[in-house]
């Protein structure tokens, strides 16, 4: 997902960074996706003298079939890249298969090796 802002204000008094940051949270509120995980393609600032100060902004995606961002990867990918999650708005899980897949044989290789630690602790 990406996002363009222009903003357009009176004088040059002001923060860039302060401005990107609302509009960044505002989006974030709006679309529902995490600030974390869009893109700024584009920021630009004009001086206007007459009228009122005004921001467009514009949200972008670049895929079109429907994408959920992994929560442990980061990457942008389609429902069907994630477990089903009856419980969850979406009905798709937090983390992708292939994170998750990752995940559990950790979490195997780490029981086994606290299971031998164990047993090793006890022959002695």
């Amino acid at each position: 997902m990406f996002v363009d802002i222009f903003v357009q204000k009176p004088d040059q008094r002001g923060d860039a960074i302060n401005v990107v940051d609302v509009v960044c949270d505002g989006v974030k509120d709006a679309v529902g996706v995490d600030d974390r995980w869009f893109a700024l393609r584009a920021v630009d600032w004009e001086v206007v003298k007459s009228g009122s100060p005004t921001i467009w902004v514009g949200v972008g995606q670049v895929a079109t079939e429907h994408q959920r961002i992994c929560s442990y990867c980061g990457r942008a990918l389609p429902l069907v890249a994630f477990n089903k999650a009856k419980s969850l708005p979406l009905g798709v899980g937090r983390e992708c298969r292939e994170c998750r897949h990752a995940q559990t044989c950790a979490d195997r290789d780490d029981r086994k090796r606290k299971r031998a630690a164990k047993a090793a602790k006890e022959a002695r």
